[in-house]
């Protein structure tokens, strides 16, 4: 091992040789990394050739023992069987990598590192210590023409590799959020690790999501963070508008008020993700009954705050559900045009079921989580149900734009009630007439 990191390092002299790939191969599973497929490469980087990437090229999710590695001549082709012989030493094979990388670290100016280390660390990105090593000083290897081909296999592998979710991959997750990259062809090829990183461990999408909209909320915000999220609401949909309600809770719970940052933000992110986003998953969210929300709502001084926020942002997604081909069809329905009328249905049906939702919580859950009073609740009823005064639903930040807002607000104000919302309604009533 200490031979083969020797000469990774060095010349390569028979660590990329053809000959030797097999030998390689059984070399390469100490370090247990995941080896992308070739395919993530974007169609404009020629595919790696052997000599640049030493490591098998499908990613490892069969059973190590069974994997064979060919070698092809004029007249034979020998097979080598690859198994996880280090599998006894994987802390000594780990020292010896950490051991080498940082001396070259040490040794090495910024601007003296080689493509050879590079493609060391992807080699062994298998090892969560050499990913926290690689993934803050990626950002500048990428912007290096000299190093910038084996810098996007890196940034690959690093996604690749995210596995364990411990405090260390959480670590190297946020350092990647931060990462602002320049070209497009370089962000596509990390939008694809962005989409295998989610996948690899349950936990993931919830810290990437998380990082990612707290960067967008910060001063150092990332002009990749709302590709980013289309990416986590395309690959996972209803987790990841699950998770954006969780987020957008634990902010409101702030001492500050986080309205109408919130607000700026759920705006741009159904805009981005329109097609993805679902928003009746979002809002049943928003209203759920957390055990950890509760018990810190017991001490929390803005729960009216947080409440009264809570049914502004139910009332905005009942507006954002208006997509321009909603607002097309409303349109030509006032025509009397039914050209788009299975369109506008649907979308109606959405808006009523918001509606069903959010008087079933007010009915339910609110009035104990928040200590609702009589005037609030009656308040939250009028302005779920579009009652109250147009601009209690634009004051904050003058959206919907003025030139919209009259017909945005009557098209929600048409969608009919459900039998159940009615009922629901009256029950509410009948219950206060009794107490």
């Amino acid at each position: 091992m200490q031979l083969y990191v020797e000469d990774a390092l060095g010349e390569r002299v028979w660590v990329d040789h053809e000959e030797c790939k097999g030998f390689v191969d059984n070399i390469l599973t100490g370090f247990n990394t995941r080896h992308p497929p070739k395919s993530v490469l974007q169609p404009e980087f020629p595919v790696l050739m052997q000599r640049d990437c030493p490591s098998p090229s499908t990613v490892d999710d069969e059973d190590p023992a069974a994997s064979t590695t060919s070698l092809s001549g004029d007249k034979e082709k020998i097979e080598f069987p690859v198994s996880p012989r280090y599998a006894h030493c994987v802390e000594n094979i780990e020292s010896i990598v950490l051991e080498a990388v940082k001396e070259q670290l040490n040794r090495r100016q910024a601007e003296t590192i080689t493509r050879n280390f590079l493609k060391l660390l992807s080699s062994a990105c298998g090892f969560v210590e050499i990913r926290n090593i690689a993934v803050p000083r990626l950002e500048v290897w990428l912007h290096n023409p000299k190093l910038m081909r084996p810098a996007q296999e890196l940034l690959i592998y690093i996604c690749y590799n995210c596995t364990s979710h411990t405090q260390r991959d959480v670590e190297v997750i946020s350092q990647l959020v931060k990462m602002r990259l320049k070209t497009k062809a370089v962000i596509n090829l990390y939008l694809n690790g962005v989409k295998e990183l989610i996948g690899l461990h349950p936990e993931n999408l919830a810290t990437i999501l998380k990082h990612t909209i707290y960067n967008e909320l910060s001063n150092a915000r990332n002009p990749n963070n709302m590709p980013m999220l289309g990416i986590m609401f395309q690959t996972l949909p209803e987790q990841a508008a699950k998770l954006l309600a969780e987020i957008f809770q634990d902010l409101l719970m702030n001492r500050e008020d986080y309205l109408r940052p919130l607000r700026a933000l759920l705006r741009e992110i159904v805009r981005v993700c329109r097609p993805d986003i679902n928003l009746i998953v979002f809002v049943r969210t928003l209203m759920s009954e957390r055990s950890d929300i509760a018990q810190q709502l017991l001490n929390f001084e803005f729960k009216d705050r947080m409440f009264m926020s809570i049914v502004d942002l139910l009332c905005l997604c009942m507006l954002l559900g208006i997509s321009p081909q909603v607002k097309e069809a409303g349109t030509l329905s006032q025509r009397a045009d039914k050209k788009d009328a299975a369109l506008l249905h649907q979308f109606q049906d959405l808006m009523a079921m918001i509606q069903y939702e959010t008087v079933l919580w007010l009915q339910n859950s609110a009035q104990q989580m928040y200590t609702v009073g009589r005037n609030e609740l009656l308040h939250a009823m009028h302005k779920i149900m579009l009652l109250e005064s147009p601009e209690q639903y634009y004051k904050l930040d003058n959206w919907p734009p003025e030139s919209d807002r009259v017909f945005y607000i009557r098209l929600v104000s048409d969608v009919p009630l459900l039998q159940s919302t009615l009922w629901r309604l009256l029950m509410i009533g009948f219950s206060k007439v009794n107490a």
